[in-house]
C-alpha cells in the first residue's frame, strides 16, 4: 500500500457515514409513513362497509364509531380524525363514500419533518338494500 494512501478509506468512510445513515432513516420513515396510510385505508374501507349495511340516518354516525374502534385496534395514533360520508349513484347503485382524514403522531415521524403529517383516504362500498331503513 503506498503511504500516501494511507488513511483515506477511513477518510472516505467518515465523509460517506452521515449520507448512508440519512438514507437509512429517509427509508424507514417513508416504510413506516406508507404502512400507516395502507392501515388507514383499510379503516375507511371497514367504516363504509359499515355504513352501507346501516339505516339512512345512521350512516355516519356508524361510519365514525366504526372508524374509531379501527383505528384503536390497529394501533394508529392520529389526532383529529375527520370523518365523512357521501351517497353517490355509480352505475345505477347507490353507493356510499367515506373520507377520513387524519393527522399522524409527529412522535413517529419526528427525525424528519419532510414528511405529511396529514393524511387522507376514501373508501366505497355499495349500499345494500335490503338494509334495515
Amino acid at each position: 500500500m503506498n503511504p500516501a494512501e494511507r488513511g483515506s478509506s477511513t477518510g472516505e468512510l467518515v465523509i460517506l457515514l452521515p449520507v448512508l445513515m440519512l438514507v437509512v432513516l429517509l427509508v424507514v420513515h417513508v416504510g413506516r409513513l406508507t404502512h400507516t396510510a395502507t392501515s388507514l385505508q383499510q379503516v375507511a374501507e371497514v367504516a363504509a362497509r359499515d355504513a352501507s349495511m346501516s339505516s339512512r340516518h345512521k350512516g355516519l354516525s356508524t361510519a365514525i364509531a366504526s372508524s374509531q374502534r379501527e383505528l384503536r385496534r390497529s394501533n394508529l395514533h392520529c389526532s383529529r380524525v375527520v370523518v365523512s360520508t357521501e351517497e353517490i349513484v355509480v352505475s345505477g347503485l347507490n353507493s356510499i363514500k367515506v373520507r377520513l382524514a387524519c393527522n399522524v403522531s409527529r412522535r413517529d415521524f419526528r427525525l424528519l419533518k419532510l414528511l405529511p403529517s396529514r393524511l387522507e383516504v376514501s373508501a366505497q362500498a355499495v349500499i345494500d338494500r335490503y338494509r334495515a331503513e
